[in-house]
């Protein structure tokens, strides 16, 4: 008796050295997918989007590499502004590209013409200088209703902080027309015939 129960033992012990873990391809399949589901979050807290960018670009702020519309061909830029003059390019007119203005940078944001053009959502910054209205933490809703200034007076820190970081992403993602023109600058040529 105490020879099978010594088989036993040694049995029991030998399954455990033998057993191996074993994957199906449906079980690397799972892994594989979790993985990649894994990778595409991590991505989308990181850089925003689920899916890398890879480009040769530098998206500094301090080297704005937007390449303006063909519209602009013939222009000398950058151009100088009067608000009247900006207030051409709102989208309204046919042919004519979206202009926006913020802290006196002037930008061609035509590529969105279905967020600035006159049926979008910020179809308000088209053709001015909204400077303050972007002032306004991003889920504040004081300042859509806001009306469009270029002025910046008696705004705090973090104000202006916030128009900084909005210059910075129109920096990175829209083409730089010109600059707003001090009020009492008259001369230079409008930069387009209307």
């Amino acid at each position: 008796m105490d020879q099978k129960h010594d088989g036993m033992a040694r049995n029991v012990a030998g399954e455990d050295d033998e057993q191996s873990i074993r994957f199906s391809v449906l079980d690397v399949l799972r892994m594989a997918a979790g993985l990649v589901l894994l990778i595409a979050v991590m991505l989308k807290f990181g850089t925003g989007s689920f899916f890398p960018r890879f480009s040769a670009k530098n998206t500094s702020s301090s080297t704005h590499e937007q390449v303006p519309g063909p519209y602009w061909a013939t222009k000398s830029l950058p151009l100088l502004f009067s608000a009247s003059e900006l207030a051409h390019f709102s989208g309204r007119a046919p042919n004519v590209p979206i202009l926006l203005g913020i802290k006196s940078h002037v930008f061609d944001v035509s590529s969105r013409a279905s967020m600035y053009g006159p049926r979008g959502p910020y179809s308000k910054f088209a053709g001015c200088d909204c400077s303050r209205v972007f002032s306004h933490s991003m889920w504040d809703v004081r300042g859509m209703r806001e009306s469009c200034s270029a002025s910046l007076d008696a705004l705090s820190g973090p104000e202006l902080e916030r128009v900084d970081e909005w210059l910075r992403f129109f920096e990175r993602k829209y083409p730089l027309i010109g600059y707003m023109r001090e009020p009492h600058e008259t001369h230079g040529e409008m930069p387009v015939s209307v």
